[in-house]
């Protein structure tokens, strides 16, 4: 969608907006393959990974 009003792809997998099942799964995968880069992209949903997962270790410097 990104591509098609000028704007920079995502990184993520556009099959995330296929529906709200397919967010979380491909969010989710994003969240642990490069935690950084997700905590970077988006803050709010980060913070709430942290919790749901119970992940309490520091981003990587």
């Amino acid at each position: 969608m990104a591509e098609r009003f000028g704007g920079e792809p995502t990184w993520l997998d556009s099959y995330a907006a296929e529906s709200p099942a397919e967010f979380f799964a491909v969010t989710c995968e994003a969240y642990f393959v490069n935690r950084q880069r997700f905590a970077q992209d988006f803050a709010a949903l980060a913070e709430l990974f942290d919790e749901f997962f119970k992940t309490n270790r520091p981003l990587a410097q």
